[in-house]
């Protein structure tokens, strides 16, 4: 039988629970650190302020972090639309070049009984009554 299931059964059997076991675990470790001398009870509430304090920078550098990533994402896409709607403009552009030019508007116009001059129109001079 292997001794980590001996062990197993064998805190089971006494009734502590894992909580209780961390517990235990955290004083320890809290008790190591004070027997050293590095931290103190007091000096540990007094830095709790600043503890929070860095945590809280830290969730704001995280929120931070996130809205950047959201403008660079929306960055992209409108810049994706805007090539889009450039090369949408450059071929509409381009068509409307080719139907408004002279020929392909008379094709177009044909249709409706008008027909393109074959003699250059005459011009119509006036002369004002002041002058005779």
């Amino acid at each position: 039988m292997n001794t980590y299931k001996k062990q197993e059964k064998e805190t089971k059997s006494k009734g502590v629970s894992e909580g209780a076991k961390r517990v235990s675990a955290a004083r320890k470790y809290l008790s190591m650190l004070n027997v050293i001398g590095l931290i103190d009870k007091k000096i540990m509430i007094k830095m709790l302020p600043f503890a929070f304090f860095l945590m809280g920078l830290s969730l704001v550098y995280i929120a931070n972090s996130y809205v950047a990533e959201k403008n660079i994402r929306e960055i992209d896409k409108t810049a994706k639309e805007i090539k889009e709607l450039r090369s949408e403009y450059i071929s509409v552009k381009s068509d409307l070049m080719f139907k408004s030019r002279q020929s392909q508007v008379a094709k177009e116009v044909e249709a409706q009984g008008i027909k393109q001059l074959t003699v250059p129109p005459k011009k119509i001079v006036l002369k004002n009554s002041t002058e005779k």
